[in-house]
């Protein structure tokens, strides 16, 4: 899967704590500043897969997900104060700050989006 994450630098904001945000959530993220936005991309969802777990929100992860896929691309927003803190909050609500933009789509033609996010909601058996 493709993820690529964007989320805006307010003039308030420290860039740097922004950016660590984001690697809060999707560590292995190539994160480059322009324009006041920090872009990444991620070649795993692995961490968000296990804060998903951790916080015990697989079935609202699930459903929240599932409506947020359009023509096979997954898309939604992260509030960025939780991720700083380390914890995965879905933004259903703009936030003064911005949210972080998270865009997930297939790279390779066997991979699926609702397979994915039965991956990461996934229980454990």
């Amino acid at each position: 899967m493709e993820i690529e994450i964007i989320t805006p630098v307010k003039n308030t904001e420290d860039s740097g704590k922004v950016r660590q945000a984001l690697l809060n959530i999707f560590p292995d993220a190539a994160v480059e500043e322009r324009e006041r936005k920090l872009a990444g991309k991620a070649g795993s969802a692995e961490n968000f897969r296990d804060m998903i777990k951790t916080q015990r929100m697989r079935d609202t992860a699930r459903f929240f997900l599932k409506k947020r896929v359009r023509n096979g691309m997954l898309s939604f927003k992260l509030n960025k104060q939780a991720a700083y803190a380390g914890k995965v909050n879905f933004a259903v609500v703009s936030h003064p700050m911005g949210e972080m933009e998270v865009k997930i789509k297939p790279e390779e033609e066997d991979e699926n989006i609702d397979e994915f996010i039965e991956w990461v909601t996934e229980k454990e058996e």
